[in-house]
């Protein structure tokens, strides 16, 4: 008989409600946008449709998991996850700036080494003196909604998942599972090549690390959150292929080719080839500092 206060029935139970709320949002999302387009239909109306339902998924994405939070909390104490677990501020102060500043640096060598490849150009601030407040306004909710939607995954993953799957099935099984569970929520979110799985899967294992190193949830989160919110709030490339509201717009300098390759083109770093090496470099250099110390 399935147990459902088990702990592993826990995580998969959390991790299957957060898919369904997202799905069930971005549904729900689709419904409201084609009612109104329906309403005085035209000949681009499922042109319009489609730009309007990608033009704001990660707004969607992070409501949801807002939502799915909320709910839990509400259902106490048929559930035991609360708002606070989720969104525990104490722990989010003790491991935010170092981890934060990771991702920062992390990100700054993705924008200046594609900058200086050739593989992105640099197009100037994206302000108008009459706009500042609805742009800095726009950034602030797109870095919020990302931020909402990284905290939740990471607390799925890393707090409820993770640890019980290495009790009882080892390491390898345990990155093998959340990075199957991580690839299974972005692939019904977002479309999903091989380049964009590749960097996804690298990007799970780096945060898996960071919070086994840091015993925290937070710090995984607060690195992640840090080096989307710099790639794809503060600069703007595109996320997953959405475009962003960026400040300091950057965009790919060719969408062909072996630039493409590279940097993403116009889908977004996640796409590309620059990423997936970093990523392997960031994992690679915990065991080169172990060997400095052991010699």
């Amino acid at each position: 008989m399935l147990n459902l206060r088990h702990p592993l029935t826990r995580a998969i139970g959390l991790a299957t409600g957060y898919i369904v709320s997202f799905w069930l949002v971005r549904l729900i999302y689709l419904t409201l946008v084609t009612y109104s387009f329906v309403r005085s239909p035209t000949s681009s109306a499922l042109q319009k449709i489609g730009d309007v339902v990608r033009a704001n998924q990660v707004l969607t994405y992070g409501f949801s998991a807002l939502v799915f939070v909320t709910i839990l909390q509400i259902l106490q104490p048929l559930t035991r996850t609360q708002f606070r677990q989720v969104f525990n501020v104490l722990r989010l102060r003790e491991s935010f700036a170092p981890n934060a500043l990771n991702g920062s640096i992390l990100a700054a060598v993705l924008i200046v080494g594609s900058t200086l490849g050739g593989h992105m150009s640099y197009l100037g601030v994206y302000m108008k003196f009459d706009e500042v407040v609805f742009s800095l306004g726009s950034a602030a909710l797109f870095g919020a909604a990302m931020f909402i939607t990284v905290v939740v995954e990471e607390y799925i993953l890393r707090e409820v998942l993770e640890p019980e799957l290495h009790r009882k099935l080892g390491l390898l099984a345990t990155l093998a599972g959340s990075s199957a569970i991580y690839l299974l929520m972005k692939w019904i979110q977002f479309d999903l090549g091989w380049t964009e799985a590749m960097n996804l899967t690298l990007l799970n294992l780096t945060l898996s690390m960071i919070a086994r190193n840091e015993h925290s949830y937070m710090a995984s989160a607060s690195f992640c959150a840090a080096f989307l919110t710099l790639v794809h709030v503060l600069f703007g490339l595109p996320f997953m292929g959405q475009d962003m509201p960026g400040l300091l717009l950057l965009r790919a300098a060719s969408d062909d080719g072996l630039g493409s390759l590279l940097s993403g083109g116009t889908t977004g770093p996640e796409s590309g080839i620059v990423l997936a090496v970093l990523l392997v470099i960031y994992l690679y250099l915990p065991q080169i500092r172990s060997k400095k110390i052991e010699v």
